[in-house]
């Protein structure tokens, strides 16, 4: 699930707010998000998230 500023001012800075459900998950896994902007240069920017999970004892 994705959280982010809708409108940023050029020049500006924004937050984008990724949340990974880890449920399920064992050991390493990777995410990754596309970014579109209005930027001519850089339409698309690819965010990535690279973790390990731990199993929790119970």
């Amino acid at each position: 699930m994705a959280h982010f500023d809708r409108t940023i001012p050029p020049g500006g800075e924004g937050r984008i707010t990724l949340r990974v459900k880890t449920r399920g998950y064992q050991g390493a896994f990777w995410k990754s998000a596309k970014v579109y902007t209005n930027d001519p240069q850089k339409n698309i920017e690819v965010l990535s998230i690279k973790a390990f999970v731990k199993v929790p004892i119970y």
